[in-house]
């Protein structure tokens, strides 16, 4: 094994003990022993701490923080610690299948051009008992920035990154953000980057009531329109202007669903109003915006089925 170890491994964790113990296994049982698990504890008041210690592996570098932050920045603290020639992150409530470092690190040697390798997944709804493999069919590679800009299918607990990718950016993770900081520091990645994909599951996925993508995800349209006024930036050619369009009608739908399910259908009218004519579903939504408030209260269950993905 090098002085130093191969891969960092990034776990962020606050009041995450329900499944911790087994995510951190799900690393101690990797094919490749040549990493570290930088965990960055952001003041927890469950045993984490205890189940962490509870490892006694030198690998495992325990970092408590020393105010609480938001995640964006809790995930900058914890890759100031990494020593890793690659990096990659887990959540405390998922879990690794044992070859997931070892087939990505062959990517990784085998195609230097190569910075960015993420891989297929099982989500698990804890809840319904369900499982499903999260991609099928071939998924973009190489110069990816344009496709995913229509398309983002990563999933962040799949992802390995150089780490010389990384350092070649301005800034790393948003601290403004809560939802969407990963999607914003990979596309700035891959803005500059190649990428692989592994078909193979390497992964699964919980999905479960407490999660922020679910508790916190009203905020996601705000988070995302601030983060294609990061991404515009970097098109100063306007090669991607199609794509980016295409995105700002997608928020302001969301945006405009939001409003509705709160009952302020005439701001939903105001965010929607611009792109009415450009698809279907969003001439529907304009229109049911002339709804009665009460009648649209009745029917939001149903309209807004399915407006989040993940």
């Amino acid at each position: 094994m090098s002085p130093k170890p191969l891969v960092s491994v990034i776990m962020n964790c606050f009041n995450s003990d329900r499944f911790l113990r087994e995510a951190i296994q799900s690393v101690m049982d990797q094919t490749c022993s040549d990493w570290e698990i930088i965990f960055w504890d952001n003041q927890s008041t469950d045993v984490s701490a205890e189940i962490v210690s509870s490892f006694a592996d030198s690998r495992i570098k325990y970092f408590y923080a020393p105010v609480h932050t938001r995640l964006g920045e809790a995930r900058n603290c914890a890759l100031e610690k990494c020593t890793g020639e690659f990096i990659t992150f887990l959540d405390c409530d998922d879990v690794w299948f044992p070859a997931k470092l070892e087939k990505q690190l062959e990517i990784m040697k085998n195609i230097p051009a190569v910075d960015f390798v993420y891989a297929n997944y099982y989500e698990f709804d804890i809840e319904r008992g369900t499982k499903k493999l999260y991609q099928t069919g071939a998924q973009p590679e190489g110069d990816v920035f344009e496709r995913f800009l229509y398309n983002y299918t990563i999933g962040y607990l799949t992802v390995m990154i150089r780490y010389t990718a990384l350092k070649r950016l301005s800034s790393l993770f948003d601290p403004a953000l809560r939802l969407v900081e990963e999607y914003d520091l990979f596309m700035r990645i891959l803005a500059t980057s190649q990428a692989a994909y592994l078909a193979e599951p390497v992964a699964f996925y919980r999905v479960h009531r407490n999660m922020n993508s679910l508790v916190l995800r009203d905020a996601w349209p705000d988070e995302y329109a601030y983060v294609l006024r990061k991404l515009r930036q970097l098109d100063p050619e306007r090669k991607y202007t199609s794509a980016f369009e295409y995105l700002e009608r997608r928020v302001a739908y969301l945006q405009a669903i939001i409003e509705m399910a709160k009952g302020n259908l005439k701001e939903a009218r105001q965010k929607i109003a611009p792109h009415k004519v450009t698809r279907m579903k969003y001439f529907l939504a304009y229109l049911a915006t002339f709804m009665p408030v009460r009648l649209w209260l009745l029917l939001r269950p149903v309209w807004g089925r399915g407006v989040y993905t993940r």
